[in-house]
């Protein structure tokens, strides 16, 4: 198709500005919210790109302006698996004299990472990278990518994918002048980072413009490509692909993604599994069902010979919509997929009130598919979140970034139709950044779908009603005595109760979807036999069970004797607990709210209630004096009935003894204030490295626990001065608090 004028345009453009706007291609629970990763706050902080280990340890890297000097430079910072900060931000790339923008990560299943951006040295487009080890050293000065000898051209708008012997690639954009062409190059590395064999074209095509690529690799270096490609398809822009094998040897000739080519479909990102097996995701213009010119979120699922395959729980094998919100614009998709197939999209989207943009995300798993439906990222609502980026374990935990920006600075999202305008840097007329973002700041949340296990030492403790001053409690009921001593050996216990989300994944449905959705949040109406096999999955090969009630009480105590487990006063539950004094809607709030106990366990009471093993006999206490491992009676009573712990939301502080008995019917799965947590035998722990919550007034705080000052972006939490979004917080706006699609 011939180049019309407003391509000659935009190309013209790109001559002059040799700037690229960042599309986001290739570039939950510890922390509850969303948090900041930069800890320097002047100026722009933009343009995040994400990896993640196989283990969940993950890198972040963005795009500082002013952070030493006044250019544009890459600044990057590790997290452990737990979101906890391994170091300070650090400065990626060494020669700070030129702009070096949009940078793009890739990680491998150990932890070896490298780091590309975009260059403008020497006053001229070209492709920059850095390597680095495991533990965050340098591997490799910073060194350049594309081959200037014998590739002329301007160089943009790079990504990356990493294999798991540290080998990688990376592919890009080159745009000639001269012809007015652009196309797509890849340049192969081996795990030193130097280059193996030559420079290659990616695309097979040559009579059109390819632009904003995205790469994703097996982990044995097999690696498909994705981009953008003007007419190719005959309607503006379409996706393609092409697959490579290790070597970097052609599989195939380009291949048109959708299989409706009408209007334009363009920012395309790609993931792989292990086998091959992978999703192309883009954003679709005017296609069903989203309204004429209207944008949407749309992915194709892709064998592992590079065949339209159906993703499962789906009928066809062509495009499936991503969002399911579909009245507004939705774009700047992103892919995570794990090698066994699990993967996460997310993008950004309109606030509910239209009032500017927010993150959203949707889960799938290699064999059901759909998991849940859209969930909002970001928990600050105030200012407009844009760009996101997504990394994704092998367990399925997951990290989104994104940047904000306030309403009135170009965070609005408001491109047109064509992947050209973005691309070229078309959207205003700012010199310093292609898309206008000002005053803009980089965040994170983090989802663990895998629960965090606290060991559990044995002991020998109190159990039932604790008398005070030698005179009998009047407040416990005759099913709390007597007071025991009971022994138990070690044992782990899942840090929170188990949420929507981890159900979600082991399970395949999340029975709070029709009535109480939110992913964070314990997940309630599961009967007790499905949350036992939740439990058996989770943790499978140490005796995966719910807790017997004599562990959930040694637990819930965290070796405190008193009748609440943090003093007599039930007052004292305020710091602990969700109840009915301090929440009064009822509203079951987000898991890690509160404080924990002191052996690390939140929220054993108030809530919901929990689920234990034993069957229910209010006179057991009295046959079970002395006992080692009790699991309560060997059968049930005329009617079956579960011991219940730990009271809920509807309790007020007095009830919340942590003595107190319940029951329920085993298979009752209505029980909206009902939730439960497991236990396994002892097994690995996965540990916060470094000290916790020392805190000595210094602004990068590993766990946000830092001084006095109310602007603490640095905060796990993002408790920010302009915005209440905390859980159960009400910050006047209609939207809900919880960040994930209540």
């Amino acid at each position: 198709m011939p180049k019309t004028d407003w391509t000659r345009t935009l190309i013209l453009m790109t001559l002059l500005a040799l700037m690229v706007a960042a599309l986001p291609a290739r570039a939950a629970e510890t922390p509850v919210e969303q948090f900041q990763v930069n800890t320097y706050k002047e100026k722009d902080q933009k343009y995040a790109s994400v990896a993640m280990d196989g283990q969940g340890n993950f890198l972040i890297a963005w795009q500082s302006v002013g952070q030493e000097g006044e250019i544009d430079e890459i600044w990057a910072r590790r997290y452990h698996v737990l979101g906890v900060p391994l170091g300070d931000e650090f400065h990626v790339n060494q020669e700070t004299k030129d702009g070096q923008i949009l940078p793009e990560v890739a990680m491998n299943s150990a932890g070896r990472f490298v780091v590309v951006w975009n260059s403008n040295h020497e006053s001229e487009g070209a492709i920059y990278a850095r390597l680095f080890d495991e533990d965050g050293e340098p591997l490799t000065d910073e060194f350049r990518v594309d081959d200037k000898e014998h590739l002329e051209g301007v160089h943009f708008r790079p990504a990356v994918a990493m294999a798991d012997n540290g080998g990688f690639v990376v592919v890009w954009t080159t745009y000639n002048a001269l012809t007015e062409d652009s196309d797509i190059y890849a340049q192969r590395f081996d795990d030193q980072g130097q280059p193996v064999g030559e420079f290659f074209r990616v695309n097979w095509t040559e009579a059109a413009q390819q632009v904003a690529p995205a790469i994703a690799m097996k982990g044995d270096g097999e690696f498909v490509a994705a981009w953008a490609s003007y007419g190719q398809d005959g309607s503006f822009w379409g996706v393609y692909t092409r697959h490579f094998d290790a070597e970097g040897n052609a599989k195939d000739v380009d291949s048109v993604v959708h299989n409706v080519t009408k209007r334009s479909q363009d920012f395309a990102d790609v993931a792989m599994d292990d086998v091959g097996n992978h999703v192309v995701v883009f954003r679709g213009v005017g296609m069903e069902p989203f309204s004429e010119g209207s944008t949407g979120i749309l992915g194709r699922y892709f064998n592992s010979v590079g065949a339209p395959a159906k993703l499962p729980g789906l009928d066809s094998d062509v495009e499936f919509v991503v969002n399911s919100f579909t009245l507004q614009d939705q774009g700047y998709p992103a892919i995570a997929m794990n090698k066994a197939g699990d993967f996460v999209v997310s993008w950004q989207g309109p606030k509910f009130d239209g009032s500017g943009l927010d993150i959203y995300a949707q889960r799938f798993t290699h064999d059901n598919g759909f998991i849940g439906e859209e969930f909002r990222v970001n928990t600050k609502l105030s200012k407009d979140q844009t760009h996101s980026d997504v990394a994704i374990d092998s367990e399925g935990n997951f990290v989104v970034v994104w940047h904000e920006v306030p309403y009135d600075e170009g965070g609005t999202g408001d491109d047109d139709d064509d992947v050209g305008d973005d691309d070229f840097g078309d959207d205003d007329d700012d010199d310093d950044d292609p898309l206008g973002v000002k005053d803009s700041n980089v965040y994170a949340r983090l989802f663990r779908v895998t629960p965090t296990w606290v060991a559990i030492d044995g002991g020998t403790f109190g159990m039932g009603c604790v008398d005070i001053a030698g005179e009998k409690d009047p407040r416990c009921e005759d099913r709390e005595r007597p007071l025991h001593n009971v022994t138990l050996s070690a044992f782990d216990i899942t840090e929170t109760e188990i949420t929507q989300a981890q159900f979600l994944s082991r399970m395949g449905y999340n029975p709070n979807e029709d009535n109480e959705p939110c992913l964070n949040c314990p997940v309630t109406r599961v009967p007790y036999e499905d949350a036992k096999k939740f439990c058996e999955k989770v943790a499978a090969g140490y005796d995966g069970n719910l807790p017997t009630e004599a562990q959930w009480e040694y637990a819930a105590r965290g070796g405190d004797g008193s009748t609440y487990g943090c003093g007599y006063n039930a007052s004292c539950l305020d710091a602990f607990a969700w109840t009915a004094n301090n929440v009064g809607d009822g509203e079951v709030q987000e898991v890690h709210g509160k404080s924990g106990n002191e052996w690390g366990v939140y929220d054993m009471v108030g809530n919901v209630a929990e689920w234990t093993r034993d069957w229910y006999d209010e006179g057991y206490y009295a046959k079970s004096d002395g006992a080692l491992d009790p699991t309560g009676p060997s059968s049930a009573g005329e009617v079956e009935l579960r011991v219940v712990r730990g009271g809920s939301i509807n309790n007020f502080y007095a009830d919340l003894r942590l003595s107190r008995r319940e029951s329920r019917q085993p298979n009752q799965s209505n029980n909206a204030d009902l939730g439960f947590r497991c236990t396994r035998n002892p097994g690995p722990i996965i540990g916060i490295p470094g000290e916790q919550g020392d805190d000595d007034d210094d602004d990068d705080d590993d766990l946000g626990d830092d001084d006095d000052d109310d602007d603490d972006d640095d905060d796990f939490a993002g408790d920010d001065d302009d915005d209440n979004t905390g859980s159960g917080g009400d910050d006047d706006d209609d939207d809900d608090d919880k960040g994930c699609g209540c």
